[in-house]
């Protein structure tokens, strides 16, 4: 279904507007899973407003062609209970990382 390895983007958006984006390098999966050990850093600043993070899983084959697997939504206003909490945990606690798995939306 999916192809021989993952990727994931990040994009920061501020009043809805892409601010920032990062992408992981490529992983292989091991017995499902994908592992990345990867921190990434966004600059913010106090005067940016309505900051709210995509993350964004696909998937490469060998042939070079990227496959969308899911996404989700970051910040205080997502649909997601646990994207919240995350937002809510890393605004409290700037200084430290934060680290949650989540289940991915489809589109």
């Amino acid at each position: 279904m999916y192809g021989s390895g993952f990727f994931v983007k990040v994009g920061m958006f501020s009043s809805g507007e892409l601010i920032y984006k990062k992408k992981t390098r490529l992983l292989k999966a091991s017995s499902g899973r994908v592992k990345w050990g990867e921190t990434m850093i966004f600059p913010l600043t106090q005067t940016e407003k309505e900051i709210v993070f995509l993350v964004k899983l696909y998937s490469r084959s060998s042939v070079r062609r990227k496959q969308f697997v899911g996404q989700l939504w970051i910040s205080e206003d997502s649909n997601n209970i646990e994207a919240v909490n995350q937002w809510k945990e890393t605004i409290t606690n700037p200084e430290k990382v934060v680290i949650k798995w989540h289940k991915l939306n489809p589109s």
